[in-house]
């Protein structure tokens, strides 16, 4: 099982519903863990990312090609629906679209559970 299934696996044992079980989803969760290709989620990291960096990861280590004004579209498909749920936190900077500053970050509880990979 790739990396993109296996976290399409923890965000539904997580309870997200299937929309946000969505490669795009996966892409957002595996950035903001860092977790590339031939990583193990043990060694999953927690720093604070900003959309251009979670976009500019998915391009470099998944193969995907998603343009820099997608920022909106992982925006909403994934990192509002992630907060909403509590997976993931924001730096309280305004959510402005073109802002730069605005970051995110996985808690850290379920930081501890991707590292846990064994119990899903």
């Amino acid at each position: 099982m790739g990396k993109v299934e296996e976290a399409r696996e923890f965000l539904k044992m997580v309870g997200m519903p299937k929309a946000q079980q969505a490669d795009i989803c996966c892409y957002v969760l595996l950035a903001m863990a860092d977790i590339k290709p031939d990583m193990s989620w043990k060694e999953a990291s927690n720093e604070w990312i900003r959309i251009h960096d979670i976009i500019q990861f998915s391009n470099t280590f998944y193969g995907t090609t998603y343009a820099e004004n997608s920022r909106e579209t992982f925006r909403k498909q994934a990192l509002h629906r992630f907060r909403t749920a509590a997976l993931v936190e924001d730096n309280g900077k305004p959510l402005l679209r073109n802002l730069h500053r605005d970051s995110h970050q996985i808690r850290n509880v379920c930081m501890w559970a991707i590292r846990q990979k064994k119990i899903w």
